[in-house]
């Protein structure tokens, strides 16, 4: 038996094609057992390379012609047909109806071929040899199209086969319109044991003759591409070794249930290893193994092509597959070259109207997202029927712990495909419109907002990118600008850069313009000023908070308090301490009008800071005794603006470090620490962003 029919195959077809004969139809005999997908994909194949219709006879469609043509045969060719006719036996129930040939067959069906370039999955393996160890019977492996559960059903059997005296594969075609039938699945097994069944059995007769025969001998098959649970419980039998592979989630009665998630990064570097030459990769593997999503369907083609190809290169794969179209393109050899494309389709065509609308929206998410933001998209009644739906169809994921979903990256290439233009700018302007509410509601820097926004950043960072590129479109984008610009400022000063908040603003001050919106122009301003303070324009800085203070005089008094004590830091900058301290005094008065004790904390703070600096310079000078009631009204601003409850966490964190400074240059060094560790404390929970802003207000002060 040649189990190579696939390139034998190929050779006569390219036979036909050299010697040009005229053909329509090609008929192929072989007396291997190809899969009814592989089957499947040859047709295809074959019809889109040369444009001939390909009969393909294999052992059970052979056997089938020979049992209901030419009998005879089975005489003249024992090795190939190797069952003799008999009646069905009376323990099951026979009568005097030919149904199966009794005589002990010479070789029991083994249809379940080895795997294909497998490596890796060591976890995975391990845990399917626990469970069997412990006595189940039934294997479950779900996972998203592609990701290899085929192959690793492959490898388990390969592993088990001498623990058994069968083993079968069968294709149930759960992607497909017409899955296969229990019955007929059922059928299939029967007659793998027996060709001469009748293909006209009752279905008790086929039940009876299932359970027999994996009763009679000790069975292991592979149900591939099951559909869902229904379609393979009937097949579930005790006494056989069951491994099911499918896109969907569910188990059978005493089964094991198994997800099969994407490769981690030392996997899908090995398996593009074991195509080609690691150093045909050059270095580039991480990032072609990124590239694929780390599903095998994705990896082997582009590590075929190198190791077929030596004038590729692998910078050239970078190039040409870091494009979304290009890398759905890809085929993978071990599934009959079916493209990734072509994979989402199967899944893809299965869905409703609805949730293929559902589904294609969520392409416009770069990161993971919760259910609020999938209903913002969505705009439906029930998010979390359709969420639950997708994610068993391992077309979306979704984390337990965290309640959060996403799409795996060649899911959402795919995705994305499928939208139309109207449905994208729709769909990415709700997206734009939900994260920038989200931005709107962490106005305040606490511990807490600061990790929502980690959370969401990606989403946030990609809602702004949409409307600052149709900013000039319409106010729809400009009002919604206004929602990324105008609320969170101190907050996303802790975390992005300089350059980038200098874009947002820049962004925010044209959408206020085209309002006509002044006060929230003067906030764009001020902002403004303040990145060019941090830069060090100093000037630059003072002329923006005087024409932001110039807008909102008497009508916004929590922005003027705000924008006194901002243009007083630029004066402290510039070691002007007596207006620095005129301007926060002021800051402080109009922050106390307001009640806004989360501001005059943070004056109180900056005052002590000012005063903190005059003392040292003082100190610099030789002018102790002048330095000294400095420094204590230092302390004393410092000590103030800690008592009240309602600083933010980072102007605490910035008192506690002046205050450990005072305390040090008092020569209480206990108090000192003790007050620094604690800033050193806040400042890494808050992590790296805020040290920038920790290091700013930061003095040496060397003054006794």
């Amino acid at each position: 038996m040649r189990e190579d029919w696939n390139v034998k195959l190929n050779e006569d077809l390219a036979k036909i094609k050299k010697y040009s004969h005229p053909c329509d139809r090609v008929v192929f005999l072989t007396t291997a057992s190809p899969t009814a997908t592989e089957k499947d994909n040859k047709r295809v194949e074959v019809k889109r390379r040369f444009g001939w219709d390909l009969e393909l006879y294999d052992l059970e469609r052979i056997a089938t012609l020979v049992d209901n043509q030419h009998p005879q045969l089975r005489e003249l060719h024992p090795d190939i047909f190797f069952f003799s006719s008999q009646k069905l036996p009376a323990e099951l129930g026979g009568n005097d109806t030919n149904v199966f040939r009794g005589e002990q067959p010479r070789t029991l069906p083994s249809t379940i071929p080895p795997p294909k370039d497998f490596v890796g999955r060591a976890a995975e393996l391990a845990s399917l040899r626990e469970k069997k160890q412990n006595g189940r019977s039934s294997f479950v492996l779900h996972g998203q199209g592609g990701v290899g559960k085929t192959e690793l059903a492959l490898q388990f059997a390969e592993e088990i086969k001498s623990e058994v005296q069968a083993h079968l594969r069968v294709d149930m075609r759960g992607l497909e319109n017409r899955p296969t039938l229990s019955a007929d699945a059922m059928l299939e097994i029967v007659r793998s044991f027996d060709p001469s069944a009748s293909v006209d059995l009752q279905p008790q007769e086929i039940v009876k003759l299932y359970v027999h025969f994996l009763n009679k001998y000790k069975t292991l098959i592979l149900f591939d591409n099951a559909k869902d649970r229904s379609q393979v419980e009937p097949l579930n039998h005790a006494n056989a070794l069951v491994l099911i592979t499918s896109r969907t989630i569910f188990n059978v009665s005493g089964g094991v249930s198994l997800e099969i998630q994407q490769m981690s990064i030392e996997d899908a570097r090995l398996l593009l290893y074991s195509v080609a030459n690691e150093a045909r990769f050059e270095g580039t593997a991480d990032a072609l193994a990124d590239l694929a999503g780390y599903l095998p369907m994705a990896l082997l083609p582009l590590a075929s092509i190198l190791a077929d190809d030596q004038s590729v290169e692998a910078m050239d794969l970078l190039q040409k597959y870091s494009d979304r179209k290009e890398r759905l393109r890809l085929e993978d050899p071990n599934r009959g070259n079916i493209s990734v494309e072509a994979s989402f389709d199967l899944s893809y065509e299965r869905l409703t109207d609805e949730l293929k609308a559902c589904w294609r929206r969520l392409s416009v998410f770069p990161s993971d997202f919760d259910l609020e933001a999938m209903q913002a998209v969505w705009t439906v009644d029930q998010p979390k029927a359709i969420r639950s739906e997708l994610t068993r169809s391992h077309l979306l994921t979704f984390d337990a712990d965290s309640k959060r979903s996403s799409l795996h990256a060649l899911a959402r290439d795919y995705a994305l495909g499928q939208m139309t233009e109207n449905e994208l700018v729709q769909t990415r302007t709700l997206h734009s419109a939900h994260y920038g509410a989200v931005l709107t509601m962490l106005e305040t820097v606490t511990l807490k907002n600061l990790a929502l926004f980690d959370v969401e950043r990606t989403n946030i960072e990609a809602g702004f990118e949409w409307v600052e590129k149709n900013l000039t479109k319409d106010d729809q984008f400009a009002e919604l600008c206004t929602y990324y610009t105008g609320y969170a400022s101190d907050l996303l000063f802790q975390r992005i850069s300089l350059e980038e908040m200098e874009r947002w603003q820049k962004a925010g001050l044209f959408a206020y313009r085209k309002l006509g919106n002044r006060i929230g122009e003067a906030y764009s301003e001020s902002n403004l000023a303040r990145i060019a303070s941090y830069k060090g324009q100093h000037f630059k800085a003072i002329g923006g908070f005087k024409s932001a203070l110039s807008k909102v005089e008497d009508l916004v008094p929590e922005f003027e308090g705000e924008w006194l004590g901002n243009l007083a830091n630029v004066y402290l900058r510039l070691q002007r301490y007596q207006n620095a301290i005129r301007y926060h005094k002021k800051a402080l008065e109009v922050s106390k009008q307001f009640g806004n004790r989360s501001a005059v904390a943070r004056h109180l703070g900056n005052l002590g800071f000012t005063y903190l600096n005059l003392a040292k310079k003082e100190a610099d000078l030789g002018n102790n005794e002048k330095a000294s009631p400095i420094l204590e009204s230092a302390f004393t601003y410092l000590k103030e603006a800690l008592e009240i409850e309602e600083i933010n966490i980072t102007s605490k964190a910035i008192v506690l470090m002046l205050l450990s400074k005072v305390y040090s240059a008092m020569e209480d060094e206990e108090r000192a620490e003790s007050f620094r560790a604690e800033a050193v404390k806040i400042k890494e929970a808050l992590e790296s962003p805020s040290s920038r802003i920790l290091r700013m207000s930061s003095i040496e002060y060397s003054g006794k």
